[in-house]
């Protein structure tokens, strides 16, 4: 989102896919601030952070350039402009910086976790689209890169469309820990002029599923033990 506004240890587990049950709901939320509302742009405004810094007390780190705080009523200078509308509450982050700095900005928090114990992951990716002016700054998809405990990442692709707003998708992620503490990162992919995240959550999921339980498939995280399901869930327009 350009500023005038046109706009680590690898998890030892096998790699499973696409059959996770559903996402969190009434479980205590392990990542601290996920709503990102304690760390708040002014209303109908955005805040910088620049990288290498963190905010929330030293939960959220920032890699690269910088990241965007946005709030819920921000709206660009395009016509008709572009409503940039949290998924939940007031503050959302847009991860492609100023100016969209580049692919290396982003944040993670590291997380106490206990080695053997299934987590479930679930966020949400924001995608800005519009008929107006700004139509082709807001023309690809939203890429979210999520790297677990330094693993290779996986892209997470947000096409949804919500004229002159931003369209919400879920994503679920499993994973078995192997530590005390799991890095949780997500960085802009290539092509974004719009990143949105919010409403990060993470919690126990319990023992290991059962292996013949699950279908097996190869690349992803690398080494990372983890289970995905790509949800079609999606925010009410």
């Amino acid at each position: 989102m350009q500023e005038e506004y046109h706009g680590m240890r690898p998890i030892a587990a096998a790699l499973c896919a696409f059959c996770l049950s559903p996402p969190l709901h009434a479980a205590v939320n392990l990542i601290a601030d996920g709503g990102f509302e304690a760390h708040p742009a002014q209303p109908g405004g955005i805040g910088h952070t620049a990288g290498g810094t963190s905010f929330d007390g030293g939960a959220w780190h920032v890699t690269g350039v910088d990241i965007l705080q946005v709030d819920t009523a921000f709206r660009d200078n395009s016509n008709p402009p572009v409503i940039f509308t949290a998924h939940g509450g007031r503050g959302s982050l847009d991860l492609t910086g100023t100016g969209n700095s580049g692919p290396a900005d982003g944040v993670f928090q590291d997380v106490a976790t206990q080695a053997g114990l299934f987590y479930q992951l679930s966020f949400w990716v924001g995608h800005a689209s519009t008929s107006g002016s700004a139509h082709d700054l807001y023309s690809h998809a939203a890429t979210m890169r999520l790297s677990i405990d330094g693993g290779a990442p996986i892209d997470f692709v947000n096409a949804d469309q919500l004229e002159n707003r931003i369209a919400w998708k879920q994503f679920t992620v499993g994973f078995v820990a192997t530590g005390n503490s799991t890095r949780i990162a997500f960085v802009n992919g290539l092509g974004n002029d719009y990143l949105g995240l919010d409403d990060v959550a993470l919690s126990t999921a319990g023992s290991v599923p059962e292996l013949p339980q699950w279908a097996m498939m190869g690349g992803g995280f690398g080494m990372a033990g983890v289970v995905l399901r790509r949800t079609a869930k999606r925010a009410p327009a």
